[in-house]
């Protein structure tokens, strides 16, 4: 690939030139300093990949993008900065990766690699949509087919991922067993229509026949398909559960790809958590002991136990200065406790800070949203996003994985759309959608219904539970009986920094009950009340959880 350079900071290109000189395929043609020069070159030679600084004086990297592309629209832009603040307008522009200075020989390693397999499939002009109905482009326009069994057998050809397709099993597959022993009058005429259809967009070389056989060229092709099975992870979060939906014979496949993807997108564990064991509604994700914190001579939580199983939504009450926060502010890492143990899957561990929180899974949906709202939707998700090998940013790759998640857990989003012109409910789907692209396991939802409308608090509701569904577990915050009492599974009361109630509701308040007991005298909470003795004050001791 012919590259080309361009930096202010002549010591840059330098370094940069040095750690990838012995890179194969890569040939450095040009490195400039002047934007205008390296415009000017473009415009007389081939190139195909810009490495492009983007705080530059005068034109800067995002100009100078626009103009190359103008030049040779499938150039590959990289943009590379030492100011993450430029983050955002690189993804406007749509640029293809960015990396942070300083980088490193594996950072441009890892983008040069990507370069390459972009370039790859520019390259092809086949391609094969498997996910869903089956569909095959050339030079990006569809393919109309003579016939629907010479399209099916084209889907069948491809299946065989450059295996040979026997006469056998083509008849088998696209007429059925019954047929399979009778005369080859529909196959032969199905093998003319495919070959006359493949001659009407210059496409003959892909196909091998053979005596009593067909096989796809699978090297001059590209497909979503074949890119799953590479392990690329924008084709896993494409693959929704449907696969060459028109054919029968394809069925089979659709389960052995949605093992895959449960085992590909799957989140690596972070350090200091075990991964999820079969029978997780038993396990016990989070459990705080004996947890107190102090400011002076006041204590905001007083030997607090407070614990959350996976799949559960545990309620928080109290009033106005009952503690939740401060204890909230614990678990989140804002607030350090003065006393007490934090356990995550079992093991102990330290937060120090809300990005430590972040990567042992805890996420929190603050009752004022946390969005910035000159951004969209799509850019509020990935701000400071950390997980990027490189570091560059694809904008694409990320939209897939946003939309996938959405569409998981019923997340309505249009990430195009500026903060400003979505609805409160939207706003807070954002700041879900935020939290589980982060890889939280614990969501803490703070009065997520103080702002909603009643049938906004209906979709929260369908959210959570299809959310516990899965094995993730929510803290729930809110001062409405009602509420409380249809989602919760278990409830923890606090009073002046102190535990008085805990346990279940009980009759017919259940989670899905959708009505409370309002008879006079009948008591809410059903729940184990504390008898110990009361401390200083009169304010009660703890109890022990369920």
């Amino acid at each position: 690939m012919k590259t080309i350079l361009v930096d202010d900071m002549l010591l840059d290109l330098q370094l940069f030139e040095l750690k990838c000189a012995d890179m194969p395929d890569f040939e450095i043609v040009g490195k400039f300093t002047n934007p205008d020069q390296a415009i000017a070159y473009a415009a007389g030679h081939v190139v195909d990949f810009a490495l492009l600084d983007i705080d530059m004086p005068g034109m800067n990297g995002m100009e100078l993008a626009q103009r190359l592309r103008q030049i040779r629209r499938d150039i590959i832009i990289v943009f590379a900065t030492a100011h993450p603040k430029f983050a955002v307008d690189a993804l406007r522009m749509k640029a293809d990766y960015m990396i942070f200075k300083p980088f490193d020989r594996e950072d441009i390693a890892d983008v040069m690699e990507r370069a390459k397999l972009l370039r790859r499939r520019q390259n092809k002009r086949f391609f094969f949509r498997t996910f869903g109905a089956f569909d095959m482009l050339v030079d990006g326009e569809p393919v109309r087919f003579r016939s629907a069994k010479a399209k099916e057998l084209m889907a069948l050809c491809l299946y065989r991922q450059g295996c040979p397709a026997s006469i056998h099993e083509i008849v088998e597959c696209l007429w059925g067993e019954e047929t399979a022993g009778a005369d080859s009058t529909g196959y032969r005429r199905t093998i003319k229509e495919l070959t006359d259809t493949l001659r009407d967009y210059a496409a003959e070389e892909l196909i091998l026949r053979a005596r009593g056989s067909l096989q796809l060229r699978l090297e001059l092709v590209d497909s979503d398909y074949q890119r799953f099975l590479d392990g690329d992870p924008d084709a896993v979060c494409q693959f929704q559960g449907s696969f060459l939906r028109q054919y029968s014979w394809a069925e089979p496949m659709v389960y052995t790809l949605q093992e895959k993807k449960a085992a590909d997108a799957r989140p690596p564990v972070p350090a200091g958590r075990k991964p999820i064991k079969e029978g997780w509604k038993l396990d016990e994700f989070l459990r705080m002991e004996h947890v107190s914190k102090r400011f002076g001579d006041f204590y905001a939580n007083k030997d607090i136990d407070f614990s959350v199983r996976r799949g559960e939504v545990h309620t928080l009450l109290g009033e106005n200065g009952a503690g939740k926060s401060t204890l909230m502010n614990v678990l989140i890492g804002l607030y350090q406790p003065t006393e007490g143990t934090i356990y995550l899957d079992g093991k102990k561990v330290r937060i120090d800070s809300p990005a430590q929180a972040v990567k042992l899974g805890i996420g929190m949906v603050h009752q004022h949203f946390m969005l910035v709202e000159a951004m969209t939707v799509f850019e509020n998700i990935i701000l400071g996003d950390r997980n990027t090998k490189g570091v560059f940013i694809d904008r694409e790759a990320r939209k897939k994985e946003i939309q996938a998640l959405s569409a998981r857990y019923g997340l309505d989003a249009e990430l195009d759309k500026p903060i400003t012109e979505i609805s409160v409910g939207a706003q807070q789907r954002v700041e879900i959608l935020k939290a589980l692209y982060r890889g939280a396991e614990l969501l803490i939802l703070d009065e997520p219904s103080a702002a909603l409308t009643d049938m906004e608090v209906e979709g929260l509701f369908d959210i959570m539970r299809k959310l516990t569904g899965e094995g993730k577990s929510i803290i729930f915050i809110s001062h409405k009986m009602r509420e409380v009492l249809r989602i919760s599974d278990r409830i923890t009361i606090l009073r002046a920094g102190r535990t008085v109630l805990h346990g279940k509701p009980g009759g017919n308040h259940r989670r899905g009950a959708g009505q409370s007991d309002d008879r006079p005298g009948a008591d809410p909470f059903p729940l184990r009340k504390d008898h110990r003795a009361r401390g200083a004050g009169g304010v009660p001791g703890k109890g022990g959880l369920p």
